[in-house]
């Protein structure tokens, strides 16, 4: 079924050049949906999403929240390089700081920016169509 005639982008698609992912969430996304899983804010390149579209001022995001999903305290905020694995990935590079993460990060988990609840308990695509 179709939904919508909007284009969707998948990150997962361009994990090997995030230049040219943060330049697409920055230029061409009206929306960032994000899955939250438990590990989805541990990923260097989601942070750099969150920031992206932080910074971008002009992008929507929604966040759908799986059972899974343990938002970072304010003490794993401040000591961000023990939460999120900058081994894999540094940001700094694309000129994302820590601290622009932390901002951004703290916006995110706030409560201003609408949240959808996965309704892990459906069968199937029903879990998908109740959102």
């Amino acid at each position: 079924k179709q939904y919508s005639s909007q284009e969707t982008f998948l990150d997962s698609d361009h994990l090997k050049d995030l230049d040219q992912l943060f330049d697409i969430i920055k230029t061409r996304v009206g929306r960032l949906v994000a899955y939250l899983t438990r590990g989805t804010l541990t990923r260097p390149w989601c942070c750099g999403e969150v920031t992206t579209s932080f910074r971008s001022g002009n992008v929507k995001v929604l966040k759908v929240v799986t059972s899974t999903f343990i938002p970072p305290t304010e003490e794993q905020i401040q000591a961000l390089h023990d939460y999120v694995d900058f081994a894999s990935c540094s940001l700094a590079k694309y000129g994302i700081t820590t601290h622009d993460i932390q901002v951004s990060l703290r916006w995110f988990l706030g409560p201003t920016l609408p949240a959808l609840f996965f309704l892990e308990d459906l069968p199937g695509s029903l879990r998908y169509e109740a959102l």
